[in-house]
């Protein structure tokens, strides 16, 4: 049997034996599991006994199982105080919003707090969503009261280094020395020329690295030198801009929202009518509350087990991998030169950092799996997103034909080509072209080997070995 990446329990589509070769590969069923099964009468009582074969009952206790606490550790925190604050924040959000995504919030504030610990390289993040999809009012808004944080709303080539003397800190890193910097909207970085885009991208690559230094046309250089995090908000559409600079370098991981219900959402939008300036000012007051709650937040942030650090250098080879840059043709798209594949090392340090932080956020002295999936989330969405629809459907062992792919995917059949050829290029796939039927496509066993080890998900579920009788429980 395969299971396909980020497969979900559907009656549909796995039978009852196959969810418990799932159960048994994965060693992750928990009583909670079960219980979510029965809820959705997706499993029989024969089925049931032999998942308590496989996990033991629990008994009726006020402790949690390690399991089950380690699923609710970002839910409810353990610390009380810290419990209380995130859900009166989280609370406040609920209430205006319309299924709000908290988990990119957390990534956001995670990304913020990085910068105040100064032995860990800055993260960039791009929250990309369609527009009012609350990536702004909520996600950016959040950080606008919080220490160092300066809102922009655009940038030019002269914006960070300026050599105007009229003004005693006319440039931008000189007045906010080491910093955040939020934008509301990075789009329009798009509405530049080429030439001042390809100049802007040149800067960020060195202000990153923690120095920039500008010659003026009187001949006095301008230099700055310390710390910035940018967490700036998108449309999708600055993915494809943003795409043909990342063969220079790329910084920035991304956290992608989705769109959700639009009549629930246009409902819940229309009760905020005259409480816009309430709920913005409440939610800046509950986010810097959180930040900066007693106890304060873990410094210096976990570390890494090594277990660990291995799974997120999976992650980084990866996504190295699947956001290269394919040199292609302009007009025939042809592909031209071999890709250029980013080293992973920069992906590695900020992938640990964002999960290191997410723990030290919510006042962590180890790193759990929730943060682990924190980082996984970032990963995913930080390839590119065609790419990725074509990724995952793609099963982990097996293969796909290419007409199956074009109707999972919904895209154009020459699109479904030239992306396919894209990551066949990149070494992620592996296409079987034939004349007659659809071209088969498979994952390459590197590729396999990387997705196993990063996400650890069930690839091919094995026999289910006869268990011990056990007595029935009542």
């Amino acid at each position: 049997m395969t299971i396909r990446k980020g497969a979900k329990f559907r009656h549909k589509a796995i039978d009852n034996i196959s969810i418990l070769k799932v159960c048994q590969v994965t060693k992750f069923v928990t009583v909670r599991l079960v219980r979510k099964l029965l809820q959705s009468q997706m499993l029989g009582a024969i089925v049931v006994v032999s998942v308590m074969a496989l996990n033991p009952p629990i008994e009726d206790t006020n402790e949690s199982s390690p399991a089950q606490a380690e699923e609710e550790a970002v839910q409810t925190p353990t610390i009380p105080a810290v419990q209380a604050a995130w859900e009166e924040y989280t609370n406040h959000i609920k209430k205006w919003f319309y299924r709000p995504d908290l988990e990119a919030v957390r990534i956001t504030l995670a990304v913020a707090t990085s910068h105040f610990h100064k032995d860990c390289d800055p993260i960039w993040l791009f929250i990309l969503g369609p527009s009012s999809s609350s990536k702004t009012v909520v996600c950016i808004n959040s950080l606008l009261d919080l220490p160092q944080v300066k809102m922009m709303g655009d940038i030019t080539a002269k914006t960070f280094l300026s050599g105007y003397t009229g003004t005693a800190h006319p440039s931008l890193l000189h007045q906010i020395g080491n910093g955040i910097l939020a934008f509301k909207d990075f789009t329009t970085f798009m509405s530049k020329r080429p030439e001042e885009q390809s100049e802007i991208s040149s800067q960020l690559r060195e202000i990153y690295d923690g120095a920039f230094c500008k010659h003026t046309g009187k001949g006095i250089p301008i230099a700055w030198k310390g710390k910035l995090t940018v967490i700036a908000a998108a449309t999708p559409a600055l993915e494809r801009a943003w795409s043909s600079r990342r063969d220079l370098g790329e910084r920035f991981l991304q956290v992608r929202m989705s769109r959700v219900d639009g009549v629930s959402q246009s409902e819940y939008a229309q009760r905020q009518r005259g409480f816009e300036e309430h709920i913005s000012t409440r939610m800046k007051e509950l986010a810097r509350t959180f930040f900066q709650l007693t106890p304060p937040i873990t410094n210096p942030p976990p570390k890494l087990s090594n277990s660990q650090m291995t799974r997120v250098a999976s992650m980084a080879e990866l996504i190295s991998h699947c956001r290269g840059a394919v040199p292609r043709h302009p007009i025939t798209n042809a592909i031209i030169d071999l890709p250029q594949i980013e080293g992973s090392g920069r992906m590695a340090k900020a992938l640990a950092s964002l999960i290191s932080n997410h723990a030290a956020l919510f006042r962590r002295t180890a790193i759990t799996e929730d943060d682990m999936t924190i980082g996984k989330r970032v990963a995913l969405n930080s390839i590119p997103s065609t790419r990725s629809l074509i990724i995952d459907s793609i099963p982990i062992t097996g293969s796909i034909g290419s007409d199956v792919l074009q109707l999972q995917t919904g895209l154009p059949e020459s699109t479904v080509s030239y992306l396919t050829g894209d990551l066949e290029a990149l070494g992620i796939l592996k296409v079987q072209h034939n004349e007659i039927v659809a071209n088969q496509i498979t994952l390459t066993s590197q590729v396999q080997k990387w997705w196993m080890a990063a996400f650890a998900p069930v690839a091919v579920a094995q026999p289910v070995q006869p268990q011990p009788a056990r007595e029935a429980v009542h």
